[in-house]
Protein backbone atom coordinates (compact mmCIF):
# COMPACT_ATOMS: atom_id res chain seq x y z
CA UNK A 1 0.00 0.00 0.00
CA UNK A 2 1.43 3.78 -0.56
CA UNK A 3 1.60 5.92 1.49
CA UNK A 4 -1.02 8.22 -0.29
CA UNK A 5 -3.29 5.11 0.23
CA UNK A 6 -2.73 4.65 3.68
CA UNK A 7 -3.30 8.40 4.46
CA UNK A 8 -6.82 8.25 2.94
CA UNK A 9 -7.45 4.87 4.76
CA UNK A 10 -6.73 6.87 8.24
CA UNK A 11 -9.01 9.77 7.34
CA UNK A 12 -11.61 7.46 6.29
CA UNK A 13 -11.41 5.82 9.49
CA UNK A 14 -11.14 8.83 11.65
CA UNK A 15 -14.65 10.37 9.89
CA UNK A 16 -16.31 7.11 11.00
CA UNK A 17 -15.07 7.09 14.38
CA UNK A 18 -16.23 11.12 14.92
CA UNK A 19 -19.93 10.25 12.99
CA UNK A 20 -20.26 7.95 16.02
CA UNK A 21 -23.47 8.55 18.37
CA UNK A 22 -21.30 10.30 21.72
CA UNK A 23 -21.84 7.90 24.86
CA UNK A 24 -24.36 8.94 27.49
CA UNK A 25 -22.64 11.14 30.23
CA UNK A 26 -22.85 10.22 33.95
CA UNK A 27 -24.79 12.99 35.96
CA UNK A 28 -23.16 15.44 37.88
CA UNK A 29 -23.85 15.86 41.43
CA UNK A 30 -26.47 19.14 41.01
CA UNK A 31 -28.67 16.95 38.14
CA UNK A 32 -27.93 13.30 39.99
CA UNK A 33 -32.17 12.72 41.87
CA UNK A 34 -32.54 12.58 45.58
CA UNK A 35 -32.47 9.06 46.97
CA UNK A 36 -32.89 7.89 50.33
CA UNK A 37 -33.75 4.64 52.18
CA UNK A 38 -35.20 3.67 55.41
CA UNK A 39 -33.94 1.41 57.64
CA UNK A 40 -35.58 -0.37 60.74
CA UNK A 41 -34.15 -2.54 63.35
CA UNK A 42 -35.83 -3.82 66.97
CA UNK A 43 -34.03 -3.65 69.57
CA UNK A 44 -35.97 -7.20 70.39
CA UNK A 45 -38.17 -9.24 68.58
CA UNK A 46 -40.34 -10.62 70.87
CA UNK A 47 -42.00 -8.33 73.85
CA UNK A 48 -43.78 -9.33 76.82
CA UNK A 49 -47.18 -7.46 77.04
CA UNK A 50 -47.01 -4.07 77.98
CA UNK A 51 -43.43 -3.28 77.37
CA UNK A 52 -41.79 -0.39 75.15
CA UNK A 53 -40.93 -1.27 71.90
CA UNK A 54 -37.72 0.23 70.99
CA UNK A 55 -36.91 0.68 67.23
CA UNK A 56 -33.82 1.63 65.67
CA UNK A 57 -34.65 3.89 62.51
CA UNK A 58 -31.55 5.06 60.13
CA UNK A 59 -32.15 7.42 57.32
CA UNK A 60 -29.66 6.22 54.75
CA UNK A 61 -28.38 9.10 51.97
CA UNK A 62 -27.95 6.27 48.96
CA UNK A 63 -27.52 9.48 46.36
CA UNK A 64 -24.71 11.38 44.80
CA UNK A 65 -25.11 14.73 46.33
CA UNK A 66 -26.08 15.76 50.08
CA UNK A 67 -29.63 16.06 51.47
CA UNK A 68 -31.34 17.67 54.84
CA UNK A 69 -33.11 15.22 57.06
CA UNK A 70 -34.73 16.59 59.81
CA UNK A 71 -32.99 16.09 63.83
CA UNK A 72 -35.88 14.98 65.33
CA UNK A 73 -38.23 11.70 64.24
CA UNK A 74 -41.21 12.25 66.44
CA UNK A 75 -43.09 14.57 64.09
CA UNK A 76 -44.48 16.56 67.09
CA UNK A 77 -43.57 20.17 66.22
CA UNK A 78 -41.42 22.09 63.60
CA UNK A 79 -41.10 21.02 60.91
CA UNK A 80 -43.40 19.10 59.32
CA UNK A 81 -40.83 15.92 59.24
CA UNK A 82 -40.25 12.76 60.75
CA UNK A 83 -41.10 9.42 60.55
CA UNK A 84 -44.42 7.07 61.46
CA UNK A 85 -45.14 4.11 62.39
CA UNK A 86 -48.19 1.29 61.90
CA UNK A 87 -48.73 -2.16 63.41
CA UNK A 88 -50.86 -5.03 61.18
CA UNK A 89 -51.52 -8.82 62.12
CA UNK A 90 -54.61 -10.62 60.38
CA UNK A 91 -57.01 -8.83 62.08
CA UNK A 92 -56.28 -5.18 60.75
CA UNK A 93 -53.37 -1.90 61.15
CA UNK A 94 -53.20 -0.04 63.86
CA UNK A 95 -51.50 2.73 64.58
CA UNK A 96 -51.27 5.57 67.30
CA UNK A 97 -54.17 6.41 69.68
CA UNK A 98 -55.70 9.43 70.87
CA UNK A 99 -55.31 13.00 68.57
CA UNK A 100 -51.83 15.38 68.60
CA UNK A 101 -52.19 18.58 68.65
CA UNK A 102 -50.44 20.90 66.12
CA UNK A 103 -47.13 22.81 66.45
CA UNK A 104 -46.69 25.76 67.67
CA UNK A 105 -43.81 28.10 67.79
CA UNK A 106 -44.51 30.14 70.92
CA UNK A 107 -43.91 33.16 71.42
CA UNK A 108 -42.58 33.19 68.03
CA UNK A 109 -45.55 32.21 66.43
CA UNK A 110 -45.78 35.59 64.44
CA UNK A 111 -42.55 36.21 63.19
CA UNK A 112 -40.79 34.78 60.62
CA UNK A 113 -37.59 32.70 61.73
CA UNK A 114 -34.23 33.29 59.68
CA UNK A 115 -33.07 29.84 57.51
CA UNK A 116 -30.13 30.12 58.62
CA UNK A 117 -31.74 29.55 62.30
CA UNK A 118 -33.94 26.98 61.67
CA UNK A 119 -30.90 24.90 59.64
CA UNK A 120 -28.95 24.57 62.85
CA UNK A 121 -31.39 23.58 65.07
CA UNK A 122 -34.01 21.40 63.00
CA UNK A 123 -31.82 19.30 60.29
CA UNK A 124 -28.72 17.30 59.65
CA UNK A 125 -26.67 17.64 56.10
CA UNK A 126 -26.45 14.23 55.37
CA UNK A 127 -23.57 13.10 53.13
CA UNK A 128 -23.66 10.69 50.03
CA UNK A 129 -23.41 7.44 51.39
CA UNK A 130 -23.81 8.01 54.75
CA UNK A 131 -26.52 7.93 57.80
CA UNK A 132 -28.43 9.34 60.55
CA UNK A 133 -30.61 7.42 62.89
CA UNK A 134 -32.24 7.82 66.36
CA UNK A 135 -33.74 4.74 68.43
CA UNK A 136 -37.85 5.61 68.82
CA UNK A 137 -39.59 4.05 71.44
CA UNK A 138 -43.63 2.56 70.81
CA UNK A 139 -45.19 2.62 74.37
CA UNK A 140 -48.26 1.06 74.85
CA UNK A 141 -49.95 4.58 76.04
CA UNK A 142 -49.52 5.16 72.60
CA UNK A 143 -49.51 1.52 70.98
CA UNK A 144 -52.04 -0.09 72.75
CA UNK A 145 -51.61 -3.28 70.63
CA UNK A 146 -48.34 -4.02 72.25
CA UNK A 147 -50.72 -5.05 74.92
CA UNK A 148 -51.93 -7.54 73.29
CA UNK A 149 -50.52 -11.03 72.61
CA UNK A 150 -49.67 -11.53 68.66
CA UNK A 151 -47.31 -11.71 66.37
CA UNK A 152 -47.16 -8.09 64.69
CA UNK A 153 -45.74 -6.21 61.34
CA UNK A 154 -44.62 -3.13 62.09
CA UNK A 155 -44.02 -0.80 59.07
CA UNK A 156 -42.22 2.92 59.16
CA UNK A 157 -42.22 5.40 57.02
CA UNK A 158 -40.20 9.21 57.04
CA UNK A 159 -42.08 11.50 55.68
CA UNK A 160 -41.05 15.83 54.89
CA UNK A 161 -42.87 19.00 53.49
CA UNK A 162 -39.20 19.83 52.60
CA UNK A 163 -36.76 22.70 54.32
CA UNK A 164 -38.84 25.73 53.74
CA UNK A 165 -42.16 24.56 52.91
CA UNK A 166 -42.38 22.23 55.89
CA UNK A 167 -42.57 25.74 58.11
CA UNK A 168 -45.82 26.41 56.93
CA UNK A 169 -44.23 30.43 55.29
CA UNK A 170 -42.86 30.87 58.85
CA UNK A 171 -39.00 30.64 57.33
CA UNK A 172 -37.22 33.88 56.29
CA UNK A 173 -35.41 32.67 52.90
CA UNK A 174 -34.04 34.98 50.32
CA UNK A 175 -34.88 34.05 46.52
CA UNK A 176 -31.17 32.50 46.19
CA UNK A 177 -31.18 30.49 49.44
CA UNK A 178 -34.43 28.76 48.18
CA UNK A 179 -33.25 28.22 44.82
CA UNK A 180 -29.77 26.54 46.28
CA UNK A 181 -32.14 24.54 48.64
CA UNK A 182 -33.70 22.81 46.11
CA UNK A 183 -30.54 20.38 45.21
CA UNK A 184 -30.43 19.47 48.87
CA UNK A 185 -33.99 19.53 50.19
CA UNK A 186 -36.38 16.23 50.04
CA UNK A 187 -39.92 16.53 50.32
CA UNK A 188 -42.24 13.12 50.15
CA UNK A 189 -42.10 9.73 51.97
CA UNK A 190 -40.20 6.48 51.85
CA UNK A 191 -41.35 3.56 53.22
CA UNK A 192 -38.65 1.41 55.69
CA UNK A 193 -38.58 -2.47 55.57
CA UNK A 194 -41.09 -4.11 57.67
CA UNK A 195 -39.98 -6.06 60.76
CA UNK A 196 -41.73 -8.56 62.92
CA UNK A 197 -42.46 -8.10 66.55
CA UNK A 198 -44.14 -10.92 68.61
CA UNK A 199 -46.10 -9.54 71.57
CA UNK A 200 -46.11 -13.01 74.38
CA UNK A 201 -48.42 -12.71 77.43
CA UNK A 202 -47.16 -12.12 81.00
CA UNK A 203 -45.36 -15.36 82.45
CA UNK A 204 -45.45 -17.26 79.60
Amino acid sequence: MTTANLCRLLAILFLLGSSQEPRDQPLSKSDAPIYLAVRVSPSRTTIVSGETLNLKVDILNDGARPVYVCKKFDGMGWPLCGVSFELKDSKGSYGPSGTVGGPDFGPDANRAVPLSDVLASDWILLEADHSYGAIIPLNPQTYPQLRKPGIYRVLCAYSSAGVVEGYFGRVKATPAETASLMLKSFSGRVEGNPVVVQVRARGK
